[in-house]
């Protein structure tokens, strides 16, 4: 464990360092992609529209998809609450602040979002249909998400288990922006260029949103 606590310590910061450049480049090259004017007339408001698509759109029976799978909705929602968890715990302990409340917190959570997230990996590799539309991003992605779930439920446990827990976090900063992972920051870029397009055009309009 020493070795693998050293070796993780120093390689750490250079995992952040290509983090930081890989967001920035993929960001970059995707907003260079020439933007095409939307030259209809405007029939409402586009930042309504945003707000629309960043709040009440979200919701579990706004989506056929969600609606139909509260199970998987339930289950993707907590793994994702556990993976904040654990982010906000790593964020604490080295600004040595609250460390033990979110200790405790990990130890709740990270494990119920830890099998629900392997039970969604299993799903995805069992079941034909998802078996389908799934690749080697979509498995690996979600294995090192559980990878660091894990480390970081261990650590909350035992110390001992954080030179793990640093080997978690540097394969994820590494990946996340080359893989399906990137989307934790194009989901609301692409949130917000929705509402606005149909803000603009009407479809999304002010109201009672919670009723359509």
């Amino acid at each position: 464990m020493t070795t693998l606590n050293n070796l993780t310590d120093f390689l750490l910061n250079w995992a952040i360092l290509i983090f930081i450049v890989g967001m920035t480049v993929r960001l970059v090259r995707i907003l260079r992609y020439p933007y095409k004017k939307d030259l209809s007339q405007s029939k409402g408001d586009p930042k309504y529209g945003a707000f629309y698509a960043l709040t009440f759109a979200m919701l579990p029976w706004k989506k056929e998809s969600t609606k139909k799978h509260w199970l998987t909705y339930m289950a993707g929602m907590i793994m994702h609450i556990g993976v904040f968890a654990v982010i906000l715990f790593a964020l604490v302990k080295r600004l040595d602040y609250g460390v033990e409340l979110m200790t405790i917190v990990v130890k709740w959570i990270g494990p119920v979002a830890l099998l629900l997230a392997f039970s969604l990996f299993i799903k995805r590799a069992t079941l034909g249909y998802m078996k389908a539309i799934s690749n080697f991003d979509d498995y690996f992605s979600n294995l090192l998400v559980d990878f660091y779930l894990l480390a970081g439920t261990l650590t909350a446990y035992n110390l001992e288990w954080v030179g793990l827990w640093r080997l978690a976090a540097i394969l994820l900063l590494l990946w996340i922006p080359f893989g399906k992972i990137f989307h934790m920051l194009l989901f609301f870029i692409s949130r917000v260029l929705f509402g606005l397009q149909f803000g603009r055009r009407g479809v999304i309009k002010h109201g009672p949103p919670i009723t359509y």
